[in-house]
C-alpha cells in the first residue's frame, strides 16, 4: 500500500481488500482439518453402529432359536461405543470450527473498520497537504502581487 500511496482513494482501497482477502482466505483454509473432523466424526460413529448391529444379527443367525440376549450384548455395546466416540470428538470440532470461524469473521470486520479508516485519513492527509502547498502558493502569489502593486501606485 505504501508503494501506491499517490493512488486514488479507489486504488489504494481496492489494494488494502485484497491484501485483507488473502489474509482472510489464508485463515479459513486453516479450519480445514477441524471441518474434516467434525464432518467425518459421526458418519464414522454411524459405521462403527451399523457394523456392530451387523455383527449383532450375524450373532443371533448363528445362534438360532436358543439364542440369549447376552450373545449380541458385545456387539451392542461396541455398536454405542462407536457412536459414542464419534460425538465425542465431532461435538467439540464442530465447536471448534464455527467458534473460530466467527473469530475469522470478527477480525475480518474490524480488519476491513481499521483498513478504511486508516486509508480515509491517509487519503485526507494527502489532501489537505496538497492543500496547504496549493494555498502557500497561491498565497506567496497574492502578497507577491499586491506588493507589486504597492510598490507601483507608492
Amino acid at each position: 500500500m505504501v508503494r501506491h500511496r499517490t493512488a486514488g482513494y479507489q486504488i489504494t482501497s481496492q489494494l488494502a481488500g485484497d491484501v485483507a482477502a488473502r489474509e482472510i482466505r489464508r485463515h479459513t483454509q486453516r479450519l480445514f482439518p477441524i471441518a474434516l473432523v467434525a464432518t467425518l466424526e459421526p458418519l464414522l460413529g454411524l459405521l462403527g453402529t451399523m457394523l456392530g448391529m451387523i455383527g449383532a444379527f450375524e450373532t443371533v443367525a448363528v445362534a438360532g432359536s436358543m439364542g440369549d440376549a447376552s450373545i449380541v450384548a458385545d456387539d451392542i455395546a461396541k455398536a454405542l461405543v462407536t457412536t459414542a466416540v464419534g460425538l465425542i470428538i465431532a461435538i467439540p470440532a464442530v465447536f471448534m470450527y464455527h467458534y473460530l470461524k466467527s473469530q475469522i469473521g470478527f477480525g475480518s470486520a474490524s480488519l476491513d473498520q481499521a483498513a478504511s479508516g486508516l486509508i480515509s485519513d491517509w487519503m485526507l492527509l494527502t489532501t489537505n497537504d496538497t492543500s496547504v502547498a496549493n494555498t502557500t502558493e497561491l498565497t506567496g502569489i497574492k502578497s507577491g502581487a499586491a506588493t507589486s502593486d504597492a510598490e507601483v501606485t507608492g
